[in-house]
């Protein structure tokens, strides 16, 4: 399955990235969750991050689906 992913701020880094937001397609076993592209991703799993899955947020163990698009950022706190 084909999904599209689209990564910011810090977790661009965890990906060799320079920039602040990365984009790419990639090619996504059947049956793979929002957590098992994390880890595919090795986006550690006790960053904190809010998935997005075709603009609606997601838990982790969503289930993903061909042409997808998956945004996955940093939560953000302050004041």
């Amino acid at each position: 399955m084909k999904i599209e992913v689209k990564i910011f701020s810090f977790l661009c880094k965890l990906l060799g990235k320079g920039e602040n937001i990365y984009q790419f397609n990639m090619e996504i076993k059947e049956g793979m969750t929002c957590s098992d592209l994390l880890t595919l991703l090795n986006i550690p799993t006790q960053t904190p991050v809010l998935i997005l899955v075709n603009g609606m947020i997601k838990e982790k163990n969503c289930l993903l689906q061909e042409s997808n698009k998956v945004s996955i950022m940093p939560v953000v706190a302050g004041g």
